[in-house]
This record gives structure tokens, sequence and C-alpha cells, in this order.
């Protein structure tokens, strides 16, 4: 009987199982606890650069005792992980603008202390020293729909906190714009700002050669027309220049109408259309169709139909004259301002409440242009108008100065296609397909071709021409041309962040602010 207890095997399979089990759950707890401690790491880091920024900010006549009690509040904000513990903070001042902080953090473990570790512990350091460096720095910010979510409020804390961080620097020395500040948002169109409806810079008189485009006359401006409508008004967005405009930053004149800005006005598109074939009626849709064809001052009825009826409702400006709309939202559904989306441009500044109220009042919504977000963002950052608030290179009262542009984008270049009408498009920056402005007539694959090949000429020409250092940053882009049109406008393979969640984004931000203050945070 002993024999035959020893050969029965039936309760080995459970009993393997049992031993085994215990390393494979201790692998996965020793994991987590790894992982949680490196994401600790990670935060304290980030905050011990902002304490040490926040530290070497006029610390002349400063005791030791309050350069570290200065630090060690910043670092508390920022850094609140209930489950680490700080066993060790300290601040060294060397008197000559030179800020080094070190601390030591520790991270209970759930799982190692069955190997007797209970905690992780890391030594963390930063040093800021004032350099004589001054930056001109404008975030670029894809507002498009979807942006939505907790992609636009990330978005928002990210950019806030860069904003803050850089903006630290025009408290220390005596330079007190170190550090100038700019935002664009771009989705299908950027927005220049309503105020600027008499800028010499914009088309008032009607003189682009794109004005005419959907007119049935040249000699009416954009701006006239919407004198003419009660019920709205011009939102500020602007229509892509002719190219090679629409990739470069040469000033607008008069003496050359390609180079004006026109402002975007959507034309009323037909109430109703349609064509015969085979004897049956295909009608077209129309997204984009907001007062009567035959309204106003028009004297005649338009019955044509097919294209030629297309054309000639679209086209008749009569129908704008004394025109009323009543919209809630300034004719951005329907209207006038069809697709004007984002929140006006926000020139260079150092005010942190201006640049915070911007990003606050940004909001998801439209389609994605990146190439008009970069040219603007250039632009912006030009000490020439429309905006001339960017600072010259080789000023001798700003030596050593940067121009940077931050670039962020979720998605691919888009184009709305296709509408079932002869305009073939939804009306963006480029007016319509049909127009040929975005390198074809018929063919959405070569539309957003080209809309890439102008991102990335405008991203060479900034480098190259203005100047401009490039970071950008993927943000959960799954299109391969795009994160490959990305690496190639960033100034170099670092400056180019590919970030897969909300929590990278916000880590790629920060680098991106530390990267830029390299003069500042020395290690």
């Amino acid at each position: 009987m002993f024999r035959k207890f020893l050969g029965d095997r039936r309760g080995n399979v459970a009993m393997l199982f049992g031993l085994t089990a215990v390393p494979v759950v201790f692998a996965v707890g020793a994991g987590v606890d790894l992982a949680e401690a490196v994401s600790a790491k990670q935060r304290a880091q980030i905050a011990l650069d902002a304490a040490a920024l926040a530290a070497n900010t006029k610390t002349f006549g400063l005791s030791a005792d309050a350069i570290s009690h200065r630090a060690r509040v910043a670092f508390d904000a920022n850094f609140t992980a209930q489950e680490a513990a700080v066993t060790r903070f300290q601040a060294v001042s060397d008197g000559e603008g030179t800020v080094e902080l070190t601390a030591s953090v520790s991270v209970p473990t759930s799982f190692a202390p069955m190997i007797g570790i209970d905690q992780f512990t890391f030594d963390i350091v930063s040093e800021t020293r004032v350099g004589e460096a001054s930056f001109d720095v404008v975030m670029v910010l894809d507002n498009s729909g979807s942006m939505g979510g907790s992609k636009i409020e990330t978005l928002k804390v990210s950019a806030k906190d860069l904003a803050a961080t850089l903006l630290d620097a025009n408290s220390a020395g005596t330079m007190a714009d170190r550090v100038k500040i700019g935002i664009v948002p771009f989705t299908a169109f950027v927005n220049v700002g309503a105020d600027n409806a008499s800028a010499n810079w914009l088309d008032v008189n009607g003189l682009s050669p794109l004005n005419a485009n959907n007119m049935d006359t040249s000699s009416v401006s954009r701006l006239s027309l919407f004198d003419q409508i009660s019920g709205v008004s011009w939102q500020g967005c602007v229509e892509a220049r002719p190219y090679p405009y629409d990739v470069n930053d040469s000033p607008a004149s008069d003496a050359d109408p390609q180079s004006l800005f026109v402002p975007q006005f959507a034309p009323d598109e037909p109430d109703e259309g349609g064509y015969y074939s085979w004897g049956n009626w295909h009608s077209y849709r129309y997204s984009n169709n907001w007062i009567d064809d035959d309204g106003g001052s028009c004297s005649t009825s338009i019955s044509d139909i097919g294209e030629t009826g297309h054309n000639l409702k679209q086209k008749r400006v009569c129908k704008y004259n004394n025109a009323s709309l009543s919209t809630w939202d300034n004719g951005v559904s329907k209207g006038p301002n069809y697709g004007c989306k984002t929140q006006a441009v926000t020139p260079l500044t150092t005010s942190r409440s201006t640049l915070e109220n911007a990003v606050n009042a940004m909001v998801a919504d439209g389609y994605t242009n990146i190439h008009q977000g970069v040219v603007w963002g250039w632009r912006a950052l030009s000490p020439q108008e429309p905006f001339a608030g960017g600072r010259p290179t080789g000023d001798p009262a700003y030596p050593g100065h940067r121009r940077i542009m931050i670039l962020m984008t979720d998605g691919a270049n888009t184009y709305e296609w296709y509408d079932r009408n002869p305009n073939t498009s939804k009306y963006n920056a480029y007016g319509y397909v049909r127009e040929g402005r975005a390198g074809t007539t018929s063919s959405s694959s070569v539309v957003h071709s080209t809309m890439n090949a102008r991102t990335a000429e405008a991203c060479a020409n900034a480098k190259e021409l203005g100047d401009v250092e490039i970071y950008t940053i993927a943000f959960q882009v799954s299109d391969q041309n795009t994160i490959d049109m990305l690496k190639d406008c960033a100034t170099k393979a670092s400056m180019a962040y590919k970030s897969e969640s909300n929590s990278e984004l916000t880590i790629a931000f920060s680098q991106i602010a530390k990267e830029i203050t390299r003069l500042r945070v020395s290690r």
C-alpha cells in the first residue's frame, strides 16, 4: 500500500501550480511597486526643477534658510503624491545666480516587503543658473474636435504649467521681459482677432486676387459684405494666402495684392440644386446655406439647375445687401464665419493672466489644418506685421535671443471631403477644393498630401529664414505620414516628442520647458 501511495500522481498539477503561483504573483506585484516608484520619481524631478526655478528669483539679500523655504514651498505645491515621503530636502545658493536643490524621496512598497524591501528611495537634483539668453516662445496648439474631453483639459494644464515655468525667468535678474509667450490655436482656420479689421496688412479694399472667389464681382471687399448683413460681424479668421505666400513671412502690402491677408467670408451656398441624370433627379447637399438666394437687393430670380445654377446662386452678391442673419454664434455654425471656431491668436506677452485666460478659453471643435498653425506661429514670432511682437535676433539689448515654436497636434491634416455638390468640399482656409488652391480639384489624397507638403515647407522656411527653433508633439497620432512630417518639422530629432497618453503629454511639455531654459536649468 505504501508503494501505491508513492505512485499516486493525481495531485501533482495542483501542487505545482500552487508552488509556481507565488513567484508569479510576487513578480507582478514587484513590477507594480517599481512602476509606482518610477512614476513618483518623474513627478518629483519635474517638481524639483520647477522649485529650483522658483527659488532662483530675486535671491540677492536672501538668507540660505529663506531660499530653502521658498524652494520647499514651491516643491510641495507641485509634488502632491500622498504615498511618497520626502526624507531630505536641501537648497544651496552660491550668491552669484546659481541655486542647487537636492532631495531624497521614499515610496513605500506593497509587495516587495515579502523579500524585505519596505520602500524604494531615490535621490534627485536640480541646479538652475541665471543666463543671458532671452526667449520668444509661441505655443501652436491643435483645437480640433478630436481634442475633446480629457485631451483638451490636459493640454490646458500642460500649456499653463509651461507658461508659468518659463515666465519665472522674468523675475530673475534685471530683465523683466526675458521670456515672452504667445499662443496660436488652430483648427481649419487661424483667428487673427476681429480687432484687426482695419489693419493695413488685411485686405480691406478687396485687392487680393482671392477676394473675388465665389463672387460675381471683384469690386467688393469681404468686410464690406459683413457690413451689409445685420446680425453678424467678422469673427477674425483669414484665408490662406496664395502659394508661396502661404509658406512664408513676406510682409503684406497693397502694392503686392497677393501678399494681403483676406478675411474669411464663407459664401451663402444655394437654397437647393441638383441635376437630372438618365431621367432621375439627383439633389446637391449643402452645408452652409444661410440666406435666400433671391433675397437682399437681387431683382431677378435664378431658377437654373445643375452646376450653372449652382454657380449663379452662390456667387451673386446682391443677396447680401440688407440681409439679416439671426444666429447665436455669429455665423460660425452657418453663416459667413462658417468654421471659424478658434480663439484669437494671443500675441507675445509677459502677462501670466493673459496667457491663462487664453488657454482656459480654448474649445475643441472643427477640423485640422497644421499648415496654417505653423505659418501663423512663425508670424507670431516675427518682428514684423501682422503682430510685430517678436524681437529681432542680433539686437544687443537681447544677447543670445532665441525664437521657439512648440507645435502640438493630435491628428493629420484634414480638408473636409466630400460634399456632394459642385464645391466638392466644405469651405476652409483654402476656400473650396474646386478652386484648386490645395493642389487639386478632384482628389482628397492629393489635397492632404499638398497640405502636408506645405506644412513641411513652412517648417523649413521658419527654421531657415526665420531663425525659429521648433519642438513638435505628436499626441496620440496614428497616421505615420503625420508622425514623419512632425519629426522633419522639428529642429532636430530630440525635439520631436511622441506622446501616447495624457500623462505623457504633460511630461513632454514639462521636458520642453526644461530644455528651453537649459541655460538656467543646468542639471
